[in-house]
């Protein structure tokens, strides 16, 4: 399988941001890849393994684009038996949006949450030549207004070593192939408004952010508080907000 681009998809956080982007995804056509001739192919891979042979230590550099060796990529459902290697994903992907410390989730939690009978969320998982090198999370939302489920991403990460091989960017077209699958009317996720990176490749790929949309949450104690009646944690605005009728 031939895959082109990748890229690393940051969750949202329980912390605030100046702009909250809701992403809806539109396919486009696939774009037309020119094929080189199969001998200049042979001629190049060759040239690729005498340099390795010369110099071990530059073949262990190659990136996935340059390996002399094909690549195969299969993305799978994730069991129970991956709850450890999916939490390690969770903690890399944290790490790149600087909030490590907010990941309080344990392997039982990954696994009762993702695995148990009354899970509502479903984990796949990346591998390339046999290696699994990234996940994702998604699960099902619905729109009042299209009379329609749609297939929301939590998560979608891929590892650094496996960056650059287009493994992102296959994880992106199997969910979108999901969300048609399964009659869902859009295709949706957030991102950091600073990861400037994914906004441009989401964009590349025809998605359009949900920029009038402010996303609000209650989390922790102040979702406790709230549930059970109490609004003395609320913020000075809200105290003087006049009570709905």
């Amino acid at each position: 399988m031939i895959v082109s681009q990748t890229i690393c998809e940051p969750k949202s956080s329980n912390r605030s941001y100046d702009r909250s982007a809701q992403i809806q995804f539109r396919m486009k056509p696939p774009r037309v890849l020119l094929c080189l001739p199969a001998q200049h192919k042979r001629a190049s891979a060759s040239r690729n393994c005498r340099r390795a042979a010369k110099n071990p230590a530059n073949s262990q550099s190659l990136t996935p684009n340059q390996s002399p060796h094909p690549l195969t990529t299969q993305i799978r459902p994730a069991t129970a038996a991956d709850a450890p290697l999916i939490l390690h994903f969770i903690t890399e992907l944290a790490v790149y949006e600087k909030a490590e410390h907010e990941v309080v989730a344990t392997v039982a939690d990954i696994e009762a949450s993702l695995f148990s009978a009354a899970s509502t969320a479903t984990a796949l998982i990346c591998e390339m030549n046999g290696e699994p090198i990234g996940f994702c999370v998604y699960f099902f939302s619905y729109s009042t207004w299209l009379g329609k489920k749609g297939l929301y991403l939590e998560d979608l990460y891929v590892s650094p070593k496996a960056r650059g091989s287009g493994a992102g960017k296959q994880m992106l077209r199997h969910l979108a192939g999901i969300a048609c699958e399964t009659g869902c009317g859009r295709f949706e996720w957030s991102v950091l408004d600073w990861n400037a990176p994914a906004i441009g490749f989401y964009e590349s790929i025809g998605a359009s952010a949900q920029s009038e949309w402010v996303r609000y949450r209650l989390a922790g104690e102040a979702l406790k508080a709230f549930a059970a009646g109490d609004t003395s944690n609320a913020s000075p605005v809200a105290k003087n907000v006049p009570p709905a009728t």
